[in-house]
């Protein structure tokens, strides 16, 4: 077992650094070592079994760092009253309700877009909730169209609740289309939260996501409950 030395490690698909980066690993992480090259270690996430590759000198064998719970905490959040530096850890999950999801969102707004990211120096959208998930007790699996099979339907959003998730396809032309590329929060039937260019909010119908000009960006395909 092996686990991240720094509180971010990019885990790519190939052994080299020009290679795409799939997801990262945080601090904590815990990894089965499967593959030792002289560079780099193939691993697998025993969070979510993601694998790839990662330097090898960012890599600790894992009782040489310090072991911190499952349910991480990244950058900076609001723990009840106190506020957690990116150094510490929950040592418990944060109640799930609107007024923390509002916490969170406060201190993830204007994350930039990071392909394969998790962090609050960039994400990607299942990466965003992903980490979000977690600091309320729930692991979730890494990309948009592992996660939705996750949890229970919801009919549609006046049935739905603030953190529900919602996914998306890239297109408001074919309904049937079933390609989940992208995923949010919700924070009202008609208010989402997600990260696409950045973390932010916008407004939702049942036809999916729509900008201030009245256009669609995402067609909703999709709403879970997994809590």
């Amino acid at each position: 077992m092996v686990t991240p030395r720094a509180a971010v490690v990019p885990l790519r698909e190939e052994p080299r650094e020009g290679a795409e980066q799939l997801t990262q690993l945080l601090y904590g992480e815990p990894c089965a070592l499967l593959e030792t090259q002289e560079r780099w270690v193939r691993v697998r996430s025993e969070w979510d079994g993601q694998e790839g590759w990662a330097d090898r000198k960012m890599m600790s064998q894992e009782d040489e760092c310090p072991r911190v719970p499952a349910k991480l905490s990244m950058g900076s959040v609001v723990n009840g009253e106190r506020v957690l530096t990116g150094a510490e850890r929950l040592t418990e999950p944060l109640a799930f309700s609107r007024a923390n999801l509002e916490r969170v969102y406060e201190l993830l707004k204007d994350t930039p877009y990071l392909w394969g990211g998790k962090s609050e120096w960039g994400m990607d959208c299942s990466g965003m909730t992903q980490v979000v998930y977690s600091l309320f007790g729930i692991q979730l699996l890494r990309n948009a169209s592992e996660q939705v099979t996750q949890g229970v339907p919801i009919a549609s959003l006046s049935e739905a609740h603030a953190g529900d998730l919602v996914f998306f396809d890239h297109t408001d032309q074919d309904p049937k289309r079933t390609n989940i590329s992208h995923v949010g929060i919700l924070l009202s039937p008609d208010e989402v939260w997600h990260c696409s260019g950045w973390v932010h909010r916008d407004r939702i119908d049942a036809q999916g996501i729509r900008t201030e000009e009245g256009r669609y960006t995402h067609h909703l395909a999709a709403i879970r409950r997994i809590r």
